[in-house]
């Protein structure tokens, strides 16, 4: 019973290290220019490098939005953590 008590214990601890020491998911080879024109149209204040990820995520949600014959609304606000201020995106499938 020990041994198995502390051989789930160690999965619990393994995986929670994984997923720390695991890169976000940040394929964006098939980002184009338009894309990337439509994450910088928000005028957020990211590194060159979130910025493919950003039109990524934003190409999902209307791909996403155009299978229920939606269209993707988004809205960006601001939320304070701490003493900084930080974006926030909203995005939303409208009929």
């Amino acid at each position: 019973m020990r041994i198995f008590l502390s051989s789930i214990l160690s999965i619990i601890a393994f995986s929670g290290c994984s997923s720390s020491v695991r890169p976000p998911y940040s394929n964006t080879d098939d980002v184009t220019n338009e894309m990337i024109d439509q994450a910088r149209s928000l005028n957020l204040a990211i590194s060159s490098e979130s910025t493919p990820v950003l039109a990524k995520s934003l190409s999902q949600a209307k791909s996403f939005c155009q299978m229920g014959d939606k269209d993707l609304k988004v809205e960006v606000r601001s939320m304070k953590r701490d003493a900084i201020e930080v974006p926030v995106i909203h995005l939303r499938c409208k009929p």
